[in-house]
């Protein structure tokens, strides 16, 4: 087997301002580290005993308007919790030193706003920070909770403090609040059906890989890895989720570890319908004087493991962890892309397996020559696409493209980024690659021909993936806190539109948070009119054993 590199993602620094919030007896925040901050919640007319649910909300630069937080609009927070009244909230994560709008939500079991505050600040000049709650109103009156009640006649229930079973909140330029409507913006109306945090660490200082997320005859299945705080106890988790948004049983496999490194080379996971059985792949670093090592598994449509094998290797690999695998579309066969060799000569590849078994030929991935950080490989019917990176040229990446057998293949040579994203179908391909305002895309047929591209804004982002669905293109952007999913229409045609609807995913979702998420991972995956986003929150160990590393929404694309 030719050498199988590792993938990770630079580490990102932030500013340490935590936040510790209290809700009960007289509500305060307090901050462990330097400088402390207070923030005191005045509820002199008790309006915290009628309500069933407590959201704490940071929103950039300024409190929003009064009208808008009696409606309950959190779409632009930086930081949302949402607990029962009665309870208080999590430890905050980080915070720049800038300004901000601190608020306080009261909802009732509706969702209804009864009272809320807000106090604009500066962490820059200011430690000390006090939000009275309908501080708005002269007599201290409850808010009309109507305006931000759930519609019971939709379907919509109030959990958590949101409305889950109907439209997440839309935003961004590109999506008008009139395109969320069949007749204005087509159809695939994105609505919440359920979410869910993935199960907490083994114990504190775990460190969590991936996530990649693929759809089965079933349901979906999310792969991640999860090593504990001494790196030697490893394992591939399988997280079964099903189609209507519940979490479902979850398989777990013993992968190589590290004693004293956490750090992954990133996982990789696809299915086959021909084989009627999925593919994932597990990359080891190697340890002292041991040898690298890669874990392969086939797996069932409910995340059950079939067979797998553990294969060391003569160099490392390192995987994009999502659409660094595909099932070859006229045979049984797997693919996997991986970057292999040393730092400063990395370069792309592309694996083949039967089942678990590797086979002895191997492909290059064209990517213009150079160093390589990251490689993909999507497939379709009439199509197979790599997509790699390259310091060549003054860097860019290749967008490789073929009919499936032909050997007949197209390259285009695109912009550099420090990742992408590859999503395929019919016989086109459309690669996607960030931009400091948002991301770029490009749209090519089996034959290398431009079709179309683009401009997504909203960023930055951390991270993106995308999928295809129907006659529609879904690409997601990980950001502080918040997921933007962009839904571009008529894919079989020329994605004319653009992005015909913008729908960003914020704290919280049911029973699931992005409070955590610093926006680095995230993965998407669409069947049956099902939309699946997986994330974890942090390339850093989890602090604690209580709290979740990352988790899963369940949208449907309904017509």
């Amino acid at each position: 087997m030719r050498h199988l590199h590792p993938h990770s993602l630079a580490s990102r620094l932030v500013a340490p301002a935590g936040l510790a919030v209290a809700l009960g007896g007289p509500w305060f925040v307090s901050c462990a580290s330097k400088p402390q901050i207070d923030v005191a919640v005045l509820d002199p007319n008790g309006f915290r005993a009628g309500a069933a649910w407590a959201q704490l909300v940071i929103y950039p630069e300024t409190c929003p308007t009064d009208d808008s937080l009696e409606a309950g609009d959190v779409t632009s927070n930086v930081k949302l919790y949402s607990v029962p009244a009665s309870q208080g909230f999590p430890t905050i994560g980080d915070l720049d030193k800038a300004k901000f709008g601190f608020a306080v939500i009261l909802r009732d079991d509706t969702c209804g706003v009864t009272a809320f505050g807000c106090t604009p600040v500066d962490l820059e000049h200011h430690r000390h920070i006090t939000i009275l709650l309908n501080d708005h109103k002269s007599d201290l009156t409850p808010v009309d909770p109507g305006k931000a009640r759930c519609d019971a006649s939709a379907g919509q229930k109030c959990d958590q403090g949101s409305c889950i079973g109907g439209e997440p909140s839309d935003g961004g330029t590109d999506a008008p609040n009139d395109q969320h409507t069949p007749e204005a913006g087509g159809t695939c109306n994105l609505q919440l059906v359920g979410a869910a945090n993935f199960d907490d660490p083994i114990a504190a200082g775990a460190a969590f890989a991936g996530p990649t997320v693929v759809a089965t005859p079933k349901g979906f299945v999310v792969v991640y890895r999860e090593v504990d705080s001494t790196g030697s106890n490893a394992r591939a988790v399988r997280q079964f989720v099903g189609d209507d948004g519940t979490k479902g049983a979850r398989s777990n496999s013993t992968v190589k570890g590290c004693a004293g490194q956490l750090g992954s080379d990133g996982v990789a996971a696809t299915w086959s319908a021909s084989q009627a059985a999925g593919f994932m792949v597990v990359a080891a670093p190697a340890c002292n004087t041991d040898a690298p090592e890669a874990y392969v598994a086939n797996f069932d449509q409910d995340g059950q493991v079939l067979a797998d094998v553990s294969y060391p290797l003569p160099e490392e690999i390192k995987l994009a962890n999502v659409e660094a695998a595909a099932a070859y579309p006229t045979s049984t066969q797997y693919m996997l892309a991986a970057v292999s060799g040393g730092a400063s000569s990395a370069a792309p590849v592309l694996y083949t397996f039967d089942g678990v078994s590797v086979n002895a030929n191997f492909a290059a991935i064209q990517n213009g020559g150079g160093v390589a950080t990251f490689a993909h490989v999507a497939a379709a019917t009439g199509i197979v696409a790599t997509l790699a990176d390259s310091d060549a040229s003054g860097g860019q990446t290749a967008l490789s493209v073929q009919p499936p057998g032909s050997g007949v293949i197209a390259t285009s040579f695109l912009a550099q980024g420090a990742f992408a994203t590859l999503a395929v179908w019919g016989s086109r391909a459309l690669a996607a690659i960030p931009s400091s305002t948002g991301m770029d895309w490009n749209l090519v047929d089996a034959s290398g021909d431009p079709v179309a591209n683009g401009k997504l804004s909203g960023g930055p982002f951390g991270s993106i993936d995308s999928a295809a669905l129907n006659d529609h293109v879904l690409l997601a952007g990980g950001a502080t806190s918040k997921i933007t999913v962009f839904r571009m229409d008529d894919a079989s045609g020329t994605l004319s539109g653009g992005a015909a609807l913008q729908t960003a995913l914020t704290s919280s979702l049911g029973s699931a948070t992005l409070a955590n998420y610093d926006g680095g991972r995230v993965s998407i995956a669409a069947a049956r009119n099902r939309v699946v986003i997986a994330w974890l929150n942090s390339e850093a160990p989890v602090a604690d054993a209580t709290t979740a590393p990352g988790g899963f929404a369940v949208l449907t694309c309904d017509n």
